[in-house]
């Protein structure tokens, strides 16, 4: 392998990383998964992330994937991924969730392959088109733990979500009230009917005993389950004292939001409430009837999808606007899920390949922030990449998204920095963030393919890590697109072959006549 450094006169490490192949088989960690080699050890590197948190080697599993296009970030975690998913980490079925954004194509989207085709196939993921998924976002099993009665807190912060998308601003004063009074009357209807399409014809009929019961039974319950939420966040929150102010700032946001839905009694006129609830029915149906219809309805289960062993979400043909609203209902759902105690619907491992795509979207942005906050009490082990740190803080400095960009890369527990930009401010950031000597710091312009610098707590030092993969993880690793290529060469020992391809892709024959233009 080719050193980008003088003969005989790089470092000891640099050098080092071109015969990655020796060494020992130890590691202060212990046993878990094999992902590569320590380069300046010789040494097989084992991760086992929920491990390494009960040891406190990481305060949590988020890890950070950093590298230059075509680095090896994403089979990096398909090789971490598809090891981890064997060894189950002692859960006796591990749910793996594959955020695939990337689309590998030949000039023509709907004939390109995803980046994560091959894996899917592997693993045998389910894969889910966003774009066609068709799914109910009030289905009663998504807020409900077992033997229990629906987290009335949970569909409501589900579908007032859904709503203010709709009207473009949050809803205020009796809008509101109406929604809850909506949501109290369709949480009494048999739960196989409850939908966005019924919510919508309730919140048109809404009548006095409905409002008196509303205020007399759901209010006070919705109360006690604020408290509840209160309390888990409070729970599950990092007691890191780094960057206190601004997790503090991201709980209170995340609590002021929720109080909104609880309000005092209050005498208001029923044609007041009425008029309230066709206001917000007509910004419902806006979602219903509009473009956004083909994404809702009961093809399929986000219950059912959250349960599978490996499920494959493909991005690929969402639109701006149509991601938002599905990244809302994710975001909510999962929301919903942590504070109910349903650890059953989420995942012990999710891939977010290409994380800085998903992160220019203020909704994502701000459900991975929160996340990232609570980490420390998830047991999910989540593995993202992007090409640098500035790629995941959008909108400029200053701005709500570079503040969740920033939120998000700070809660982050262990990091992975491949090939870097020689950009002094880049790689200073990182020398900062990692602890590294000037002599690291200086050698990530030059790092080989698949080769990081893996930082995991403060306390340990960095790790130069060789990924390694066997043959049938290399060919997992092809993406559809590629496999495509590969079947469209030509046979050299057809000459028609060779000539059609040449034509095809505007080559010129070796020792053929140029063909005349025109």
């Amino acid at each position: 392998m080719a050193i980008k450094s003088p003969v005989l006169t790089t470092t000891t490490s640099l050098t080092s990383m071109a015969h990655a192949f020796i060494g020992s088989a130890t590691t202060s960690f212990g046993r878990g998964v094999a992902w590569g080699v320590n380069v300046r050890t010789q040494e097989v590197e084992y991760f086992n992330p929920w491990a390494m948190k009960e040891a406190n080697v990481l305060d949590s599993m988020f890890g950070l994937f950093l590298g230059k296009i075509k680095h090896g970030k994403s089979m990096a975690m398909k090789v971490l991924a598809i090891r981890l998913m064997m060894m189950v980490a002692g859960f006796q079925t591990m749910r793996t969730v594959i955020n695939d954004y990337k689309p590998e194509s030949d000039g023509d989207d709907d004939n390109g392959g995803s980046e994560y085709g091959k894996f899917s196939q592997v693993t045998r993921s389910v894969v889910h088109r966003i774009a066609e998924m068709q799914v109910n976002p009030l289905e009663e099993r998504m807020f409900a733990s077992k033997g229990e009665k629906a987290y009335e807190l949970g569909v409501i912060s589900m579908a007032k979500s859904i709503i203010e998308y709709g009207k473009g601003s949050p809803l205020f004063g009796h809008e509101d009230t109406s929604l809850r009074i909506a949501v109290y009357v369709m949480l009494q209807h048999n739960p196989a009917t409850w939908g966005l399409g019924l919510l919508a014809k309730l919140l048109r009929s809404l009548s006095l005993s409905q409002i008196a019961g509303y205020y007399q039974d759901l209010d006070d319950k919705l109360k006690f389950q604020l408290e509840a939420r209160v309390e888990t966040l409070q729970q599950l929150g990092s007691t890191n004292d780094n960057n206190l102010a601004e997790r503090s700032v991201l709980r209170n946001g995340v609590v002021t939001q929720i109080g909104q839905l609880i309000s005092a009694k209050d005498n208001t006129d029923l044609n007041e409430i009425q008029s309230a609830g066709d206001r917000v029915a007509s910004f419902l149906e806006s979602i219903l009837h509009g473009s956004f219809g083909r994404m809702l309805g009961d093809k399929h289960s986000l219950y059912e999808m959250s349960t599978q062993r490996v499920i494959t979400k493909d991005w690929r043909g969402v639109g701006p606007k149509d991601e938002t609203l599905m990244r809302i209902i994710d975001t909510s759902f999962m929301t919903s899920a942590i504070e109910n105690h349903q650890l059953d619907l989420l995942p012990h491992l999710k891939i977010d390949d290409e994380q800085h795509k998903p992160m220019e979207n203020l909704t994502y942005a701000s459900g991975q922030a929160f996340f990232g906050e609570i980490a420390r009490g998830l047991h999910m082990c989540s593995l993202s990449a992007s090409h640098r740190l500035d790629s995941l803080r959008k909108g400029g400095v200053g701005s709500d998204l570079y503040g969740k960009g920033s939120t998000v890369i700070n809660n982050m527990g262990w990091f992975a920095v491949g090939r870097q930009n020689n950009d002094p401010k880049q790689l200073k950031e990182l020398q900062d963030r990692l602890g590294l000597t000037d002599v690291e710091r200086d050698s990530l312009p030059h790092l080989q393919k698949r080769i990081f610098a893996v930082k995991y707590a403060e306390a340990e030092p960095i790790r130069f890590v060789q990924v390694i993969a066997t043959p049938m993880e290399l060919a997992m690793g092809k993406t559809e697109g590629a496999v495509e290529r590969m079947m469209k060469q030509p046979d050299i020992n057809n000459p028609d072959d060779i000539v059609r391809f040449a034509q095809q892709n505007n080559l010129q024959l070796a020792g053929a006549a140029p063909v005349a233009e025109g």
